[in-house]
């Protein structure tokens, strides 16, 4: 059970590469989630300010990576579909995963 509602769902597409460098194209994962829609600002994996819409947080560890993309649809049917700016476990005091936090 999750430490917060999950009540949205979010797919996940894995970037994948062939011995080429083409893209593969790959099945999308679906999780539920929790979507924050609000502006923030971000420092992203390269040490720099980002500036992100959308706050998301996954139960436990969620196998998701700076190249994937994600797709979420909201409410009212509005589709944003973004690669992550910044990606962050959260633990608690023993080491364990609570949730994953990522920002588009």
């Amino acid at each position: 059970m999750a430490l917060v509602p999950m009540k949205q769902t979010i797919e996940v597409v894995k970037s994948t590469t062939d011995d080429w460098g083409r893209t593969i194209p790959s099945v999308p994962v679906s999780y539920k989630c929790r979507v924050e829609e609000k502006l923030n600002v971000v420092k992203n994996e390269a040490g720099e300010e980002a500036t992100t819409t959308l706050k998301i947080l996954l139960d436990k560890l969620v196998d998701i990576d700076y190249d994937d993309t994600v797709i979420f649809v909201n409410e009212l049917g509005i589709k944003t579909s973004r690669k992550p700016a910044k990606i962050n476990v959260i633990r608690d005091f023993g080491g364990k995963a609570l949730l994953t936090e990522v920002y588009l």
